[in-house]
């Protein structure tokens, strides 16, 4: 007999696919980090920022790695963990991105490879190629996808960053079942020392624009605040990081209006000197 709690999971994680733009059902948000600032993240270097703009990978001089669990809605059905490792190479680095979701019944995971290098000194660029799974149990069936994406990022100053980035480029003639495209531009400023602002805007297809704001401070070399907005839900996100030598963990939290509060906690060393 199927319980009352699988129903009433199975019949959110369709409402979330209704709902969700490409960050969240096929592409999986992750990072802590970024979630406390709404992801605000596509022109901000950062380990996990690196795959939501393979661009930051450029930044990344030394081998690191990162573990990421996201609690949606404390429904540990609809639980994300994530785990992401960047190798330097050359004069950029390249990335590799795993994560998984689900119960059961009812299964998603991504696997993903990247890669960002220097195209001039202030500018870098980066491309990934996704792979998308898709498992459920009796007689549905299982799917499988795989796509691309790619972004830029420009520093037109030192305090000053711009970026863009585009998912799924492929039309949906090409494919059997169809798949959101978006694509993403924003600018970031650190203001002051410690303290940086940035802006974004993402078109989904067939969906309204997502405007998101976010703000991070660094109150010394070993606690970071970070705040963020977002009109998708609409959605208040807030966090805070703390730094010890090569480690880091990042705690976030984002409210929704009807199902709650999500949580996250991401943990990350850096295998060296920090970049």
């Amino acid at each position: 007999m199927v319980s009352l709690q699988k129903i009433t999971v199975s019949l959110v994680l369709l409402l979330l696919s209704a709902v969700a733009t490409a960050d969240g059902f096929y592409r999986p948000a992750a990072g802590a980090g970024e979630a406390g600032m709404a992801y605000v993240c596509i022109m901000k270097p950062g380990l996990w920022s690196s795959f939501h703009n393979q661009a930051s990978l450029s930044y990344y001089h030394n081998a690191a790695f990162s573990f990421s669990y996201e609690n949606r809605f404390a429904i540990k059905e609809l639980a994300v963990k994530s785990a992401c490792l960047i190798i330097p190479a050359g004069s950029g680095s390249a990335g590799i991105f795993y994560s998984r979701s689900g119960f059961t019944g009812y299964r998603r995971e991504t696997i993903a490879m990247a890669s960002g290098l220097k195209l001039a000194s202030d500018l870098s660029a980066g491309v990934q190629i996704d792979l998308f799974a898709e498992h459920q149990q009796g007689e549905y069936k299982d799917y499988l996808q795989v796509s691309c994406e790619a972004g830029l990022i420009y520093e037109p100053s030192r305090d000053i960053r711009v970026g863009i980035h585009i998912f799924n480029p492929i039309p949906n003639s090409l494919r059997n079942i169809p798949m959101p495209s978006s694509i993403r531009a924003g600018a970031g400023m650190t203001i002051s020392e410690g303290l940086f602002a940035g802006f974004e805007a993402e078109l989904v297809s067939g969906r309204k624009p997502v405007f998101r704001s976010g703000f991070e401070y660094a109150t010394g070399k070993k606690a970071i605040l970070r705040c963020g907005y977002s009109t998708a839900e609409p959605s208040f996100t807030f966090g805070i990081g703390f730094l010890t030598g090569p480690a880091s963990v990042d705690i976030a939290f984002s409210t929704h209006p009807r199902l709650g509060i999500t949580s996250g906690l991401t943990a990350s060393f850096v295998l060296g000197k920090n970049p």
